[in-house]
């Protein structure tokens, strides 16, 4: 019996298999192709990865520009204050009355020019800042100078039958202590009547005033009032007392004085002296009276006592150019100079002395010692 038909050639049975390796490559190269042009195209994220991303330094600070800093200052000797201002202010100054002193600080900018009228109507006046220097001889602090001027104007009011004052400023929901330039104050805002505006006091206990720095509006919604608020508080933040540079160089002039006569330096010192020659003179006739520090080397040698400084107790501006100082002195040895009794006095008669008042005064840029020298017979 013939079965040859029925079995399949060794070629038959392999060529499922065949098919089966050729419709998988197909697959594969087909898959490989699509992943190599994904791998490897311009916008895949292999490819954006692979090209560097440009580092951009950035500065941590960024310098400012200071607004004021060309803007030129005005200076008030009464106040012993300065205090910056745009280019197109100007400055104009009160005469004094009674205890009040009043500077008008204001813009020249004519800003309602080719503007409709109703539009700016109630707001033609520019900005303006009234600085104003009050008497405070007792040295009270702000709020207790504030509180006592209040109560003061409270009784006129009754007295006079007129209309109290608006407000105690002292008193008001945004009265603050601040610190301005480095100067302390006390800032208060005040509404009232056809008024409103922002206030700043800085107490001077040096020379015993109050300076209040004032800035008025007549409407919050008047138009330039953010834009005016903002130069009034870049013009405030200027402000800044001068006598204590003064001051501390009236005092130093002094030191620097008694140090140059201790030291022997008498042609250096006649610099700084101001109490005149005519006393010296007078104790010294042998000497030429146009020879200063000849002079003074003869009456730091013969009458007075010409010894350092050891401390200064107490210092006081008496006005913008003049300075007083109560002063110790110490001998050679560093001990505590004292002054006894003179020309046969008892203690009780003339009490030993320790310290001594000088007056120092700014003349022509010049710091001069205008009290004669300690006497010791």
């Amino acid at each position: 019996m013939d079965n040859s038909q029925n079995i399949p050639s060794i070629s038959q049975r392999k060529l499922p298999t065949v098919l089966l390796i050729i419709f998988f490559s197909t697959i594969f190269l087909v898959i490989g192709v699509a992943l190599g042009r994904f791998l490897f195209s311009p916008t895949s994220p292999a490819s954006v990865s692979a090209v560097p991303t440009p580092v951009v330094s950035v500065p941590s600070t960024i310098p400012t520009v200071d607004p004021t800093a060309n803007w030129k200052t005005y200076k008030n000797e009464i106040g012993n204050f300065e205090i910056k201002l745009p280019a197109e202010w100007t400055a104009s100054e009160s005469t004094q009355i009674t205890d009040i002193y009043e500077i008008k600080l204001s813009s020249t900018e004519k800003r309602w020019e080719g503007k409709s009228m109703q539009l700016t109507k109630g707001y033609q006046v520019p900005p303006n800042i009234r600085i104003t220097i009050l008497n405070n001889p007792q040295n009270l602090t702000v709020k207790e100078f504030i509180n006592a001027e209040y109560q003061k104007r409270v009784e006129e009011s009754k007295k006079n039958n007129t209309a109290p004052p608006v407000a105690n400023l002292a008193e008001s929901k945004n009265a603050k202590e601040v610190i301005i330039n480095g100067t302390s104050g006390f800032a208060s805002t005040f509404f009232g009547g056809d008024r409103a505006g922002y206030v700043v006091y800085f107490p001077n206990t040096t020379n015993k005033k109050i300076i209040s720095v004032t800035f008025d509006y007549s409407n919050p919604n008047n138009p330039w009032h953010d834009q005016d608020f903002k130069l009034y508080n870049q013009i405030l933040s200027t402000f800044k007392f001068t006598e204590k540079e003064s001051i501390g160089e009236a005092k130093q002039a002094l030191i620097t004085y008694f140090d140059l006569l201790n030291e022997g330096k008498y042609s250096e010192a006649v610099r700084y002296h101001g109490s005149g020659y005519k006393y010296l003179i007078d104790w010294n006739a042998d000497i030429p009276k146009e020879d200063y520090a000849l002079l003074l080397e003869t009456s730091c040698k013969r009458q007075v006592k010409c010894y350092k400084v050891l401390k200064i107790t107490k210092e006081e501006a008496a006005s913008p150019r003049e300075f007083k100082f109560l002063v110790q002195f110490q001998n050679n040895d560093g001990s505590l100079f004292k002054r006894g009794p003179c020309c046969g006095a008892t203690e009780a008669e003339m009490p030993i002395q320790t310290e001594f008042e000088f007056l120092v005064k700014k003349i022509n840029g010049d710091y001069k010692i205008m009290t004669q020298l300690i006497y010791v017979p």
